[in-house]
């Protein structure tokens, strides 16, 4: 790489070197962000609210006698939509992991973050 520029020796060279623990930052901040409520809520008009929050709400929209109660009895189908929704909500992270799996792992062991 005698004689190349400052652009080629990072396009070639340290770009390459940096992709791996470059995708495990994004996929951590996506996951943090993903997952934020007070930012987003702060920022979203007042129709919008993220997913997390309406996950919250919607067993009150399911069952619309519980509103005073909290402790409700635990209906099979209120049950079931909660999940469905929960598992929609966990859907695009995961699908985002499962095709970037291979680049996170080996990222995850360059970088040297353990737990």
């Amino acid at each position: 790489m005698d004689g190349a520029s400052a652009g080629r020796l990072y396009f070639r060279i340290m770009l390459p070197l940096a992709q791996s623990a470059c995708l495990v930052v994004f996929l951590f901040s996506f996951i943090w962000y993903w997952n934020m409520y007070y930012e987003p809520s702060m920022f979203l008009a007042k129709g919008f609210t993220p997913l997390s929050i309406r996950l919250d709400n919607l067993e009150s929209v399911l069952n619309p006698s519980l509103l005073g109660n909290r402790e409700s009895v635990q209906n099979p189908v209120t049950e079931g939509t909660k999940m469905a929704a929960a598992f929609l909500i966990i859907f695009p992270p995961m699908l985002i992991f499962m095709f970037l799996q291979r680049w996170f792992i080996t990222g995850i062991e360059r970088t040297g973050i353990v737990e």
